[in-house]
């Protein structure tokens, strides 16, 4: 809401914003400036559907206004929860041994607070047809709670929270990964609950299909499962000549904390005189940006407007995460750079001359592959024209935007909530 509608809020009163007619309410708990993978995905997804009229209701973001145009088509309405300032105040004032359960606890009880408040502004909103949830990653905080019985009301929260009817209108639900990787992993997840309480499902990667097509066949529920992946804006990034073959360039993007940058310090550190490695780390503002040794160019907290430069400075690009389809891979294999993906288990298959995987994370396998790439021009020519490919045939937000014109027609259509 804007200022007016959080002060209405306040007293009780509606905000005249909230007679502004929409087709689609997206929910989900990340939005713009932020940069990661459903960000990415949600705003581009947005771009591509200009004859819907959208709404997108979100968190608040240091810097940006409480409601604010995000295009034309769509408004973006950040709410905040009432007490949280006071709660985070309280919890520095607790002893050093409570302060991290109140911190969860607090930031659990915000998310409640904002999700109830999401419900009622989709109940309540003038002709919204349709609510798109992406994700919803407090679910299993919040089952694991439950399962560990710590004496808090969890069944009477979840039960509440997997009511998906008090949105007030038909829910298509995008898993962004949560129900992704092996089996063992959505059942850790608490995947199956949060399916039962599902009628729409969008999984963006074959496992994530896989784990919710095996547990409703075995429950026999009647859901509305498709595959539909992340989008990638194939124009924005699109395919650059290889950089020189004097030496492989390759190169990393991710954020600096995530689990990976330690491989490619192991890889640097073992490199031959052949090899350099790039790197495009996110890292906060408040955060200390880790020492990396000679040999790796660091680019820090590149926008991005300038990723499709940095992925057409090399030859090839690191994917160390343990399943799934990261943005930085898409955006990669757009910019017709294959990706070496280090996958124990590969439950997400893609062409191997896009993108072949090391089923170890030793340096020594990485750079096994790698020396292979090097040694064969011709290798990596014919790898870069199948990733990019690859990538306009699976992943072009066309095709992505297509299918969700499919499904929120359908959706829209249903009597089912």
């Amino acid at each position: 809401m804007g200022t007016l509608g959080w002060r209405g809020a306040m007293r009780g009163t509606r905000d005249p914003l909230d007679n502004e007619p929409f087709d689609i309410a997206h929910v989900s708990e990340v939005f713009a400036p932020g940069q990661g993978g459903i960000e990415t995905a949600l705003q581009t997804l947005i771009a591509a559907l200009p004859e819907f009229r959208t709404l997108v209701l979100t968190v608040p973001h240091p810097g940006q206004p409480r409601t604010s145009w995000f295009l034309p088509h769509c408004r973006v309405e950040r709410i905040p929860p009432t007490f949280v300032g006071l709660a985070e105040a309280i919890t520095r004032v607790l002893p050093a041994d409570a302060r991290s359960s109140a911190r969860l606890a607090v930031h659990l009880t915000a998310f409640l607070e904002r999700e109830r408040r999401r419900r009622r502004r989709t109940r309540t909103a003038k002709d919204i047809k349709l609510v798109h949830l992406h994700s919803l990653s407090q679910w299993t905080r919040l089952a694991s709670l439950e399962k560990r019985r710590t004496g808090l009301p969890m069944h009477g929260i979840l039960r509440w929270l997997g009511d998906f009817g008090t949105y007030g209108r038909p829910v298509v639900f995008t898993d962004h990964s949560l129900f992704g990787g092996p089996e063992e992993q959505f059942e850790a997840t608490y995947g199956p609950e949060l399916v039962r309480r599902l009628r729409r499902i969008v999984c963006v990667e074959e496992s994530g299909v896989r784990n919710v097509r095996r547990f409703i066949e075995d429950e026999g529920l009647d859901i509305d499962l498709r595959r539909i992946p992340n989008p990638i804006d194939t124009a924005q990034f699109r395919p650059m000549p290889l950089p020189p073959m004097d030496r492989l360039i390759v190169g990393y993007a991710g954020r600096a904390a995530k689990t990976g940058l330690d491989l490619v310090v192991g890889l640097a550190r073992i490199a031959p005189s052949w090899l350099q490695i790039q790197t495009a780390l996110a890292v906060p503002g408040w955060s200390e940006r880790p020492s990396l040794p000679p040999g790796v160019d660091a680019r820090w907290n590149l926008p991005p407007w300038e990723m499709a430069g940095f992925y057409g400075s090399v030859h090839v690009t690191l994917d160390p995460y343990t399943f799934g389809l990261p943005r930085t891979t898409l955006e990669a294999l757009a910019c017709g750079r294959p990706v070496v993906r280090i996958r124990e288990n590969d439950t997400d298959p893609l062409p191997d001359r896009a993108s072949p995987v090391v089923r170890g994370r030793e340096p020594e396998e990485v750079l096994h592959v790698l020396k292979l790439l090097h040694a064969e021009p011709q290798l990596l020519e014919e790898s870069a024209w199948a990733a990019r490919t690859y990538a306009v045939e699976t992943h072009s937000v066309e095709h992505v935007a297509s299918a969700y014109r499919s499904l929120y027609a359908a959706a829209m259509e249903s009597p089912r909530p």
